[in-house]
C-alpha cells in the first residue's frame, strides 16, 4: 500500500506546530516497527452452517497478505479445527495450502454429539497477533438417527439495548451521533425496532429506527445537566432505557462522515472547552500510519475532506491522541471505493440424467488466476446461515473487536442505504482491534514460527568420521541423498508434506552401497496441531423463532445401509489394479512389479534375467557392472526413486526387498544403453534384513477427498429441502473468456440455490447467491 502522501495537503485547514514532530516520530516509528511485519488474514468458505450426522463438513480456505488483501503466496500450513460449546478441541487437522488457497473437509460422524460448534481455521503465524486475523464461525450438528423430534425455539421478546458515542463519550453543547443496538437473549440483534429520546423531563429530542440487525443510529446535542432515556417499541410495548453514558463538560469529538466522493473528518470541541493544547490525529489501514499535529487556536471545529481515491479500500482506523499521547477517541471507517465484486449476468443450462452443468458468464474476461467455491443446496435451505463472508473476513474482520452478525447483509447488492448502514455498525464497533497499549510497548518479540511443511532434525546416535544416508520419497517430495565428509551429529531438513498415514523412511548407505537400518532418533518440529486464543467469541446461528413449541420430524434421512459400505470394500479392491495400470500408461518402458519371490534376490540377479542386459557385482571393485547388449555394450542410466545414481557403487550387492516396481526402458534416448527406473516402497524388508527407520509423523497433511453426498429417500419432504445438500464445488476457475462452468451431480428437479465466493489474482472479489430453474 502506497503511503498516503497526498493525505497530507489535504489537512491544510488544520495548524501545524514544529514541537510536535518529536511525538508525531515516536508514534509513527512504534507503529512501523510493530506492523512492518507480514501479516496474513484467512477466509474459510464452509458448505453449510447446519449439518445432519453422517454428512460432511466441507470448504475452500483462502490466505491473503493481509496488507495487500491478495491472495498469499508464502503459507503452507493451516490449521483446522472444531470445538464444542465449551471449548475443547473435537476435531482437528492440518491442510497444505497452494498459491493461498486449500479445499479440505471433516466428517461429522457420531462421535460428534448433537449441539453447536465452532470451527476455526489459522496458521502457526496469526498466533503472534491480537487482531482476528483467523477466522471462526459457528454451526450446528443436529441427530437423524436418535433425535427424530428436535425442539423448535421459542423466542423470548426480552431486548438489550445499548446506545455506543461515536467518539466513546457524549460531549456538552454540540451536535453527537450515537449508535444504537438492540439484541435479544440469544445476543442476535433484533429487526426494525423503533424508538425515542426524551430528556428528564419526557421532553422529545429525537427519534430512531434500526435495521434488520438490530443496528441504527442517531444525532442530539446533549446537556451535561440533563439525563436521557429510550423508549422502544417492542411488540406494542414500551421500553425504557436509560442512556448511561456521561456527559464530558469539556472536551473534543471525532466525527467521521461522508459525501459523494470523499471522506469527511472533523475534529470538534465545545465553547467551554478552551483548549490551547495541541492534539494528534492519526490514520491507518493496519500497515501505513499518518499523524497529523492538531492546534485549534481558538476554533471550534476544524474539518477536511479526504478523496475516497485516497484511501485504501476497506477500513481507515482514525484516532485522536492528546497531548500525553493517550487515544482518547477513536472511529473506523469502511471505503467501498476500488472495491470490485465481480458477478455472473447470463446461465446456460445443459441437463444430464443425474447431473447439470451450469456454466455462468462474467463480464469480466482475462481475469487470469483465480478460484470459486460454489455451495448447491435447495432454494428452500435452512442450513445456510452465515455470519460473514470472504468481504468482511478480509476487509471489514481484522479491525474491528467484535464480530458481525449477517455480515452478508452490508456487501450483497450494496446500495446508498448498505453503505450507511455500514457506517452505523462501525459506529457501534467502538474501538478497533489496534490495541494501543499494546502499540506502545517496544522490544515486543514474535513466540511464534512461520512454518513451510514440516522440518525434521536427524540426531545420529554413533557419529562416523564418514557417513551417507537416503532418505526414501514421499508423495510429494522425492528422494535425498545426504552425504557427510566429516564426523555430524545431526543434520536437518525441510519442507516435508507427508499426507495422511505417509510415514518416513531413512537408510543408512554402507560402504558398498547397500541399504541398512540407522542408529537415529528423529525430532519434528511439529509435534502437535496447535491452539489458537480466540477472546472474540462468534456469533450465534440464529434459529427459527416460533410463537409456540413446535417439533421437527428427522426420521426421513436415510441410514448408511451395508451397501454402501460394501461398495467401499470392492473400491479399495480395484485400488491395486488401477494404481498399476495408472503406472504403466505413464512410461514407454515394461514396468515389472515385483513379488515376494522376486524381492529374494539382488539387483545384479534380476537384471541378468532381462535378455537386454549383463550385470554382476563386481567384488574387485564393489560395484554393479550392467551393460545393454543390445546397445554396444553401453551401460544404462539408473534412477533410485527419481535419484539418479551416477556412481554404481552404491547398486553392489543391491537387494531388491524394498522394491515395489523396475522400470526398464531399453530404448530410451536418456541413456546410451537405456534407462532403469527402480521404485522403492519402503515399507517392506525381510525380519533378518531391516533396511529403513520407518518414522510416523506426530502431525501430517490431510489430502483432500471428493465430497460426499448423501442419499435421501425422499427429495420432495420438507427435511431434504431445508437440510438436505446436493453439492459442494470446492475448486472452480473462471476462464480466459469470462466464463464459469460447474458439474453439479443432482437427481432432483427443484429449484437450487448457489452460494458462490472467491477472489482473483488482483484481489477482486466474487461474491454471489445464484437461483437456478432445473424445471422442465
Amino acid at each position: 500500500m502506497k503511503k498516503f502522501y497526498l493525505l497530507l495537503l489535504l489537512f491544510c485547514v488544520f495548524n501545524f506546530s514544529a514541537s510536535g514532530q518529536s511525538k508525531e516520530k515516536k508514534i509513527d516509528s512504534l507503529f512501523s516497527a510493530r506492523n512492518n511485519v507480514y501479516q496474513e488474514v484467512v477466509y474459510a468458505h464452509l458448505n453449510k452452517s447446519i449439518y445432519v450426522k453422517g454428512e460432511m463438513l466441507a470448504f475452500t480456505a483462502y490466505v491473503f497478505d493481509k496488507n495487500t488483501k491478495k491472495l498469499s503466496n508464502e503459507t503452507n500450513n493451516l490449521y483446522c479445527t472444531i470445538t464444542d460449546e465449551h471449548k475443547n478441541i473435537v476435531e482437528s487437522k492440518l491442510f497444505k495450502v497452494e498459491k493461498g488457497i486449500v479445499d479440505g473437509y471433516f466428517m461429522i460422524t457420531d462421535s460428534i454429539k448433537s449441539g453447536s460448534y465452532t470451527f476455526t481455521s489459522y496458521t502457526n503465524w496469526m498466533r503472534n497477533f491480537s487482531q482476528k486475523n483467523f477466522f471462526s464461525d459457528k454451526f450446528k450438528v443436529i441427530d437423524s438417527e436418535s433425535i427424530y423430534y428436535s425442539k423448535k425455539v421459542v423466542k423470548d421478546f426480552s431486548i438489550d439495548a445499548q446506545f455506543l458515542p461515536e467518539s466513546g463519550h457524549l460531549l456538552d453543547g454540540v451536535v453527537n451521533t450515537v449508535g444504537v443496538v438492540i439484541k435479544d437473549t440469544l445476543g442476535l440483534g433484533v429487526a426494525n425496532l423503533k424508538g425515542r429520546i426524551l430528556d428528564d423531563k419526557d421532553n422529545f429530542i429525537t427519534s430512531f429506527q434500526v435495521n434488520q440487525n438490530g443496528i441504527g443510529r442517531f444525532s442530539f446535542i446533549p446537556n451535561y445537566l440533563n439525563t436521557y432515556k429510550a423508549e422502544i417499541n417492542n411488540r406494542n410495548k414500551l421500553i425504557t432505557v436509560n442512556i448511561t453514558e456521561p456527559i464530558q463538560k469539556k472536551g473534543v469529538l471525532l466525527k467521521v462522515s461522508r459525501n459523494k466522493e470523499n471522506a469527511l473528518i472533523s475534529v470538534k470541541t465545545n465553547n467551554s472547552s478552551k483548549l490551547n493544547k495541541r492534539y494528534s490525529l492519526t490514520f491507518h489501514n493496519g500497515k501505513e500510519l499518518n499523524t497529523i499535529d492538531i492546534d485549534f487556536k481558538n476554533k471550534s471545529v476544524l474539518t477536511t475532506k479526504i478523496p475516497f481515491k485516497n484511501l485504501p479500500r476497506g477500513i481507515t482506523v482514525f484516532t485522536l491522541f492528546n497531548e500525553q499521547e493517550n487515544p482518547i477517541a477513536e472511529r473506523l471507517f469502511f471505503n467501498y471505493h476500488k472495491l470490485n465484486i465481480i458477478k455472473s449476468t447470463n446461465t446456460f443450462l445443459k441437463k444430464e440424467e443425474d447431473s447439470v452443468n451450469a456454466t455462468l458468464q462474467f463480464t469480466q474476461k482475462n481475469i487470469g488466476f483465480n478460484n470459486v467455491s460454489v455451495s448447491v443446496l435447495p432454494k428452500t435451505t435452512n442450513s445456510y446461515k452465515k455470519n460473514t463472508n470472504i468481504i468482511s473476513q478480509v476487509l471489514v474482520q481484522p479491525f474491528v473487536k467484535g464480530v458481525i452478525e449477517n455480515a452478508d447483509y452490508y456487501f450483497k447488492d450494496f446500495n446508498e442505504r448498505k453503505i450507511q448502514e455500514l457506517d452505523n455498525l462501525l459506529i457501534t464497533q467502538g474501538w478497533s482491534s489496534y490495541d494501543w497499549k499494546d502499540m506502545f510497548i517496544e522490544n515486543d518479540t514474535l513466540k511464534y514460527k512461520f512454518e513451510r511443511g514440516i522440518s525434521i532434525k536427524v540426531n545420529i546416535s554413533k557419529v562416523k568420521k564418514k557417513s551417507k544416508y537416503f532418505i526414501h520419497s514421499l508423495s510429494n517430495k522425492p528422494p535425498l541423498m545426504i552425504e557427510f565428509d566429516e564426523e555430524v551429529k545431526s543434520f536437518s531438513h525441510t519442507d516435508y508434506f507427508p499426507m495422511d498415514d505417509e510415514k518416513l523412511y531413512i537408510s543408512k548407505v554402507r560402504r558398498k552401497g547397500n541399504l541398512a537400518q540407522p542408529n537415529i532418533h528423529i525430532e519434528f518440529n511439529i509435534n502437535k496441531i496447535p491452539s489458537i486464543k480466540n477472546l472474540y467469541g462468534e456469533v450465534a446461528i440464529a434459529p427459527n423463532y416460533f410463537s409456540s413449541e413446535n417439533f421437527v420430524d428427522f426420521s426421513n434421512f436415510e441410514k448408511l445401509n451395508k451397501t454402501d459400505v460394501l461398495d467401499e470394500v470392492v473400491i479399495k479392491v480395484n485400488l491395486d489394479k488401477k494404481r498399476k495400470d495408472s503406472v504403466r500408461g505413464r512410461t514407454f518402458g515394461r514396468v515389472f512389479f515385483l513379488n515376494d519371490l522376486d524381492r529374494n534376490q539382488t539387483l545384479a540377479n534380476f537384471l541378468d534375467f532381462r535378455p537386454a542386459f549383463r550385470a554382476y557385482d563386481d567384488w574387485k571393485t564393489g560395484y554393479l557392472v550392467v551393460y545393454n547388449k543390445r546397445k554396444d555394450n553401453s551401460a544404462p542410466a539408473i534412477f533410485l526413486d527419481g535419484f539418479q545414481v551416477f556412481t554404481f557403487d552404491m547398486l553392489y550387492g543391491y537387494f531388491l526387498d524394498t522394491v515395489d516396481y523396475i522400470d526398464i526402458d531399453t530404448e530410451s534416448m536418456w541413456g546410451n544403453g537405456g534407462v532403469i527406473k527402480i521404485v522403492t516402497d519402503p515399507k517392506r524388508f525381510t525380519n533378518n534384513r531391516p533396511t529403513v527407520k520407518e518414522v510416523k509423523f506426530p502431525v501430517s497433511f490431510t489430502k483432500p477427498k471428493k465430497f460426499y453426498i448423501p442419499k435421501y429417500e425422499n427429495y420432495k419432504n420438507a427435511i431434504y429441502k431445508k437440510f438436505g445438500v446436493i453439492d459442494w464445488l470446492p475448486i472452480n476457475k473462471i476462464d480466459e473468456n469470462g466464463q464459469l462452468s460447474l458439474d453439479i451431480r443432482t437427481n432432483q428437479h427443484d429449484d437450487i440455490t448457489l452460494y458462490i465466493e472467491g477472489i482473483t489474482k488482483n484481489g477482486d472479489f466474487i461474491l454471489e447467491e445464484k437461483t437456478i430453474t432445473l424445471k422442465e
